[in-house]
């Protein structure tokens, strides 16, 4: 439209035509028209829409305590799991003095190893007895080891470093702790970053990947295979969490569907200190607040150099810390019961209108103007 509008004008100064003449003009007019109100509807549409989004009454809060420790990605590698743990603990107890949560989360492998099996045992009933003390549940991402005999390895399980007749195949993946010291939940990353986290069809190519993988050994995450929210039991209710870690937020069909198994709360956990002073943080969390856009529900969001914050199902950011810069976010985040059209026909729309638009085209190819048809 904006050409059309353009090329007229054109046209009427190689005419001489005055511009208010050329305004007059009804078709210039009509162009006019058609421009404000391919901008102006949908503005004023989704101006009326957000004040109806503002105004639906939150069926309680959920009060959440963020932890942003800041570590180096490099070296949290290098660096005793132990110590990690209990510099997050330290933060976290410095806001759960005065701040009564109900669940505290963690970020992206907030815990570096994989403290579920016997070996970890130590560091894992330490972790156990302080959510207990605390009386609150935890999410946290760690990394986490599935063992398997030799029978039943899969084929690009690896031997265990201290015991070569037993395999294993490594997860990105998050648990929720209840305030009893009970594991609610597991969610094991399943979109997994190409050649980063994976290489892609690894299967394919058996063991030839291993050729490339990363000194830090986090090129070669297995993947997860069940998406379900992790369910916190409170007195008066159930609060389901649709957990996404990392790039997992940037696909909408992703949250959709926890959004369809009846999510009440997205929380994304992420550790984007790869990316250090570039953009790249601050479009991975715009990209996170579209999901609570789309989908009508509240998100958390847990990084470990940011960015961490809250986030309304409007989108609005209720809070939000501070990057690159160790700190704690506490918050009441409100919890609203909330649909939207994406939720309920997911991709249709636009794979509608590629269907339209392909049919067109091939229809145009088809075609002949009637003056080619005559010669």
């Amino acid at each position: 439209v904006v050409y059309r509008l353009l090329a007229a004008w054109a046209q009427a100064r190689g005419q001489g035509v005055p511009m208010r003449r050329w305004l007059q003009n009804r078709r210039t007019l009509g162009y006019l028209a058609l421009c404000s109100a391919i901008v102006g509807l949908p503005i004023a549409y989704g101006g009326v829409r957000l004040q109806q989004l503002r105004a639906i009454p939150a069926q309680g809060a959920l009060h959440a305590v963020l932890v942003q420790p800041n570590f180096n990605p490099w070296a949290k590698w290098e660096r005793h799991a132990a110590e990690q743990i209990r510099w997050q603990q330290s933060l976290t107890d410095s806001v759960l003095r005065r701040f009564r949560a109900d669940i505290v989360v963690w970020n992206e492998t907030a815990v570096p190893v994989p403290i579920t099996l016997p070996e970890y045992r130590w560091l894992w009933e330490s972790l156990l007895s302080w959510v207990q003390s605390q009386r609150t549940a935890l999410l946290s991402g760690f990394a986490e080891m599935r063992l398997y005999d030799v029978v039943s390895a899969p084929p690009l399980a690896k031997p265990l470093p201290w015991d070569s007749a037993r395999f294993y195949e490594a997860y990105n993946a998050a648990f929720l702790l209840t305030s009893s010291g009970e594991v609610a939940g597991i969610h094991r990353k399943q979109r997994l970053t190409p050649f980063a986290e994976r290489f892609p069809y690894a299967e394919v190519f058996g063991r030839l990947p291993q050729l490339v993988e990363w000194g830090v050994g986090i090129s070669a995450w297995a993947q997860g295979k069940v998406q379900s929210p992790l369910l916190l039991q409170r007195r008066s209710d159930t609060v389901a969490f649709g957990v996404a870690i990392c790039i997992e937020s940037i696909f909408p069909d992703f949250a959709r569907a926890y959004a369809r198994q009846g999510c009440n709360v997205l929380v994304v956990l992420s550790n984007d200190a790869w990316f250090d002073h570039t953009p790249g943080p601050a479009q991975h969390f715009a990209i996170a607040r579209v999901r609570a856009v789309e989908l009508r529900r509240s998100l958390l969001r847990c990084a470990n150099s940011g960015i961490t914050a809250a986030v309304l199902p409007t989108g609005e950011v209720l809070a939000q810390l501070p990057q690159y810069k160790a700190a704690v976010l506490s918050v009441a985040l409100p919890l609203v019961r909330a649909h939207s059209l994406y939720e309920y026909i997911g991709e249709l729309l636009p794979q509608g209108v590629a269907l339209i638009a392909g049919l067109v085209l091939l229809a145009a190819g088809f075609w002949k103007p009637p003056q080619q048809q005559k010669l």
